[in-house]
């Protein structure tokens, strides 16, 4: 629709001209959308008074009924979050306190582009605070509030806030008040441990009960409970709190619209094994307005809804013959021998940037550089007559270069690829400086630091331009195979799904059997049984046409690049077979580490969560009957030799534990854990396993439960902080929860295909993101 605004609309619908109100940013049009609906339908709008016999007019506004209607064969909700309103908190001050903020304010403050320069400042006198307390789970994990689920963001953000803080100023006395630190994806363990303990930042698990304001100096008094049960007090000259997020306002009548159902919470309700589906065919959902997610399980879910979609459609071409033209956006290339000639546009909008900045300063600063070819201020309040501004400049100009600086640079940048032939073919690339949303916006009119960080921006942008070469036309064949490693859960839902999307597979299994791992896994934690999926796409992947399936074998050579991969495989008969693929998915997945420590082995009733997930599965009377049920966590996780947390321990304790007390209410079950790490819309299985009077009792890493097995008695004892007590337990059945070790095979399949390892034994990503 942004097209059609901007070709039908925003002529007449912006500042000083004929159109009442303006339509040229979402937030100007979205409020008119119902009208707009209903004038666009009738022919009312746009207007248009030609008489027809006079034949066809260039200015012609009306829209065609190809453009009245948007027609889409899939649809994907990627609506995204809101963050929690704090003030519903009110015993925490914010609004009334002026030195309690949002987290969301307090990044804003750590923004080098804020007003502020980077340093949290308080609101009260404009200092720069000297201690820092930060709540966590404000609007999380709190069901007075309807908000009975973890939003799972929360720990890594203040984490990366506190930090940041410390490089800044590292006198800074930062501490995080917390019930549980869910640090639970890739690394993120070590990045707690960093900030612990590299950093200094206090972490006190605690429940802050009230946030006071000291009438003299703004100073915020904290009452918070410890781990004890005992009140105390601390001064802080600052308070963030850290938010947790909701769905979007407004999400239940545009669920309606659509006919998708929504959970308890508002968010996209989906099914447990496919979680980018929606009830509704054809409607697909990515991100967190499915649930709690950061950004890199964002991208990975969003490609996931990709893909999905491309099957639900019903394949997509491929093994094009006339080869594909790869578009590398702004990748810089060894410099270019190729003289420069680069255009320079200050993107000025409503006079916004004109009246912030000395834009005619900025361009005399810049006209008499020697690769500078033309500096010009163009107003892109009208998106059209900007970009028909700079593709008339490349054209005339030869342009190879252009640095679009000031407001919609972006939006300028992705226009000029479908308008301009030089840019669309890497001939002329653009770069962009955000002098409008980043300098202009964020400091007082006419400011000197404005100017000269608006300069410098633009200098930035210009020095990249120097150094990256135009694009090369690098056409050539791509090969539609795609070769998988690994045919657990992973590698037969990559099978499937490129299968469907029309590609040719093959996959690499070096076991005997697809699946088998995962087999030993029974059920979820919401029921859903785990060996019926299972069976089911092994069977989809043995028998569909587009899936070569190789038991017993191992990928043993690889050369090429993308698009074009020679690999060589080793059979189990011990013959070997080359492989043609264009990309290849290394689905190894990971084994339950075998425990070295809490008497493991040495009594047939110390056993691991996935034996003792199996006993209850096959009802055995050892699981059935037992009396006293002890499991401790992060067992194999979270220590020196496997430094990062296996995400699924806790959860599978909460759920196994639920499961036992059901068929067996009398039992005792207790949890010793450090952190327990329910995330998302899991909070509530531990929110009712407390409420079934399963027993959490928390330990530190220092002070790990000691067992011992005397006379064939198995007696598990722990610091009880909340008793302020030793205690011994009896238990019929000690259960480890044992943490995920990735594959024996990583090391050398990462040497094969060229590939990165990280230290713990996992593959490595491009970066964090993705």
């Amino acid at each position: 629709t942004a097209r059609i605004l901007q070709d039908r609309c925003i002529r007449c619908h912006r500042e000083g001209e004929i159109a009442p109100f303006p339509l040229v940013e979402y937030d100007e049009v979205v409020g008119w959308a119902e009208m707009m609906r209903e004038v666009i339908g009738e022919g009312r709008m746009p207007p248009w008074f030609a008489d027809p016999k006079h034949g066809e007019f260039a200015n012609d506004a009306r829209m065609i009924e190809k453009e009245k209607k948007l027609r889409a064969g899939a649809i994907v909700l990627g609506f995204g979050f809101e963050p929690f309103q704090a003030e519903r908190r009110g015993e925490y001050g914010i609004g009334r306190y002026k030195n309690v903020v949002s987290s969301v304010q307090y990044e804003r403050m750590l923004s080098y582009s804020a007003a502020t320069g980077g340093l949290p400042k308080r609101f009260s006198d404009g200092k720069i605070p000297k201690k820092v307390a930060m709540i966590q789970c404000v609007g999380s994990r709190d069901v007075s509030c309807g908000q009975g689920y973890c939003s799972s963001i929360c720990c890594m953000y203040a984490a990366k806030q506190a930090m940041i803080s410390k490089d800044r100023n590292n006198d800074l006395d930062i501490a995080i008040f917390y019930m549980d630190v869910r640090t639970m994806g890739k690394d993120y363990e070590r990045y707690y441990e960093r900030a612990k303990n590299e950093y200094g930042i206090r972490y006190v698990r605690s429940s802050v009960s009230c946030v006071r304001e000291m009438q003299r100096n703004k100073d915020l008094k904290i009452t918070y409970a410890d781990e004890s049960g005992n009140l105390k007090e601390e001064n802080f000259d600052m308070v963030v709190l850290s938010t947790g997020f909701t769905p979007p306002r407004g999400i239940k009548e545009t669920a309606k619209k659509l006919s998708v159902e929504l959970n308890e919470y508002n968010f996209c309700g989906t099914e447990e094994f496919s979680p980018t589906r929606t009830n509704v065919p054809g409607i697909f959902v990515a991100g967190a307005f499915s649930k709690p997610m950061d950004i890199p399980e964002t991208v990975v879910e969003a490609s996931g809804a990709a893909a999905d979609v491309s099957e639900f459609l019903g394949g997509v071409e491929h093994g094009n013959p006339e080869g594909i033209k790869p578009v590398s956006d702004n990748t810089d290339d060894a410099v270019n021998d190729e003289a420069l000639r680069i255009g320079v546009f200050i993107c000025d909008k409503k006079n916004t940037l004109s009246e912030k900045l000395d834009i005619d300063d900025i361009t005399r600063d810049f006209t008499d550089d020697l690769d500078v070819t033309a500096v010009h201020r163009i107003d892109v309040t009208s998106l059209d007559e900007g970009v028909a501004r700079i593709v008339n400049e490349i054209s005339e100009k030869k342009l190879n270069r252009v640095l679009a600086a000031g407001y919609r640079c972006v939006a300028l940048k992705r226009v000029l690829k479908d308008r301009s032939e030089a840019v669309s073919s890497g001939a002329c690339r653009i770069y962009v400086a955000g002098i409008g949303e980043q300098c202009a916006d964020v400091h007082d009119t006419g400011s000197k630091a404005a100017l000269s960080k608006a300069k410098s921006m633009i200098r930035a942008g210009l020095c990249r331009a120097k150094q990256a070469a135009p694009g090369k036309d690098d056409r050539r064949k791509l090969d539609s195979r795609v070769l998988v490693v690994g045919g657990g859960v992973a590698g037969l839902t990559s099978c499937m799904s490129l299968a469907g999307q029309g590609m040719d597979v093959t996959l690499v299994e070096k076991d005997g059997n697809l699946g088998s791992r995962d087999i030993s896994y029974r059920y979820t934690a919401k029921g859903s049984d785990v060996q019926a999926l299972v069976r089911k796409m092994v069977t989809e992947v043995e028998s569909n046409p587009s899936i070569e399936v190789l038991r017993n074998t191992r990928l043993t050579a690889m050369e090429g690049n993308w698009g074009r991969f020679r690999s060589k495989v080793s059979l189990g008969n011990g013959d070997s077979k080359e492989i043609e693929h264009g990309a290849v998915i290394f689905a190894t997945g990971g084994s339950e580490a075998v425990p070295d420590d809490y008497q493991y082995g040495k009594h047939e009733n110390i056993i691991t969560q996935n034996l003792f997930e199996q006993m209850i599965f096959e009802e055995d009377k050892k699981a059935l009957k037992a009396g006293t049920i002890v499991m401790i966590q992060c067992v194999g996780s979270r220590d020196e030799k496997h430094p990062y947390c296996s995400r699924v321990c806790c959860l599978n304790a909460v759920k196994n534990s639920l499961i036992i007390k059901k068929m067996n209410p009398d039992a005792d079950v207790f949890v010793l854990y450090r952190d327990i790490r329910t995330y998302g819309f899991f909070e509530k299985l531990y929110f009712d396993a407390r409420n079934k009077g399963v027993i959490f009792i928390n330990y530190e890493q220092d002070e790990k439960p000691w067992v011992s097995v005397e006379n064939g008695v198995i007696k598990v004892s722990c610091e009880d902080k909340v008793a302020a007590e030793r205690v011994t337990l009896k238990a019929d059945l000690l259960v480890l929860s044992s943490g995920i070790v990735p594959d024996e095979d990583n090391v050398r399949l990462a040497e094969v295909a060229k590939l990165d390892i990280n230290d713990d034994g996992f593959f490595n990503g491009v970066n964090a993101k993705s």
